[in-house]
């Protein structure tokens, strides 16, 4: 997950939505104006992301802060297949 605060409105949100490492986008608002959830192949693939050109060139980005976790233990997504090891 990526967490983002924005310059103004959240337009740029649509922009994020575009990226092809995305899964999940939303415009929120609190901490972070937006939210995307990322499907990184490693540590240096989701550092890659997180520099320009990528989400910090998008205009409206002031900055991204990167939300890892480590396991999931619930979902309430329609569709979705938890697996445990």
């Amino acid at each position: 997950m990526i967490g983002i605060r924005c310059k103004g409105d959240t337009t740029g949100a649509d922009k994020l939505a575009a990226i092809s490492r995305g899964r999940v986008c939303g415009a929120d608002r609190g901490l972070f104006d937006a939210i995307i959830e990322v499907v990184c192949e490693d540590d240096d693939d989701l550092l890659d992301l997180l520099k320009p050109p990528q989400i910090r060139a998008l205009p409206g980005v002031i900055s991204p802060e990167k939300l890892v976790y480590r396991r999931n233990v619930s979902s309430n997504t329609i569709g979705y297949k938890m697996t445990t090891k």
